[in-house]
């Protein structure tokens, strides 16, 4: 009794998978009635249905391997086998390829709807990427214009600091009279201390004591 009920389980289980593998195949090689007929057409072009069949098994096996040269023999075993007669082929692969080949065809459109959608979004990554380029040449031409400030800022206080250094070297060498009659002599104010004087004598460059500009400033 129980090997008759593992008999009759294992009969109607075969049956069910039959069915569903059925219906999947079904679902998956419909021909469909809404097939427009520029599509019906190529459907019924063999040379189209085995270049469509090729094209699968190329991209497919490319896709798999990475290799040009097996995809390309994919391809050609698709084509010819898509090519055979059905009255005298005696296997399976015919007609597999042929029917991959028309499903191939069938899809197109859908193929295409998604390639346009694709290419859509890679207009608006590139779009998005071209603003994004733009925002940070501006950001890097902003910083160039910080950098041109600070390096005059910089080239400003190294010479004031020459300038200085120039001062405290220089000042034994002249006495306050000797300063003030310069300064009277080239209309720079007379007010301030000694070294006050001195510095804007050398700002007017009336006197023009020797200077290092490469020179730091002291810790």
């Amino acid at each position: 009794m129980a090997k008759l009920e593992r008999t009759v389980k294992a009969d109607t289980q075969e049956r069910l998978d039959l069915k569903a593998v059925t219906n999947l195949s079904a679902k998956a090689f419909d021909t469909g009635r809404d097939t427009p007929e520029s599509i019906q057409q190529e459907i019924q072009n063999p040379w189209k249905v085995s270049i469509a069949a090729g094209a699968v098994a190329f991209f497919a096996s490319l896709t798999m391997s990475h290799s040009v040269p097996l995809a390309g023999l994919c391809f050609g075993a698709a084509f010819l086998a898509a090519q055979w007669d059905p009255v005298d082929e005696d296997s399976v692969a015919g007609p597999i390829a042929r029917t991959v080949g028309r499903n191939a065809i069938r899809a197109q459109p859908k193929i295409k709807a998604v390639a346009k959608a694709a290419m859509s979004d890679v207009d608006e990554v590139n779009g998005y990427y071209s603003q994004e380029m733009k925002e940070l040449q501006k950001r890097v031409q902003a910083l160039e214009r910080e950098n041109q400030v600070l390096t005059q800022e910089n080239e400003e206080y190294r010479l004031k600091l020459a300038r200085r250094d120039a001062v405290d070297r220089s000042m034994s060498s002249f006495n306050l009279d000797e300063l003030k009659d310069m300064a009277r002599t080239s209309g720079v104010p007379l007010t301030g201390t000694k070294a006050e004087l001195m510095m804007r004598l050398i700002e007017a460059e009336i006197i023009v004591p020797k200077m290092d500009v490469s020179k730091k400033k002291p810790n």
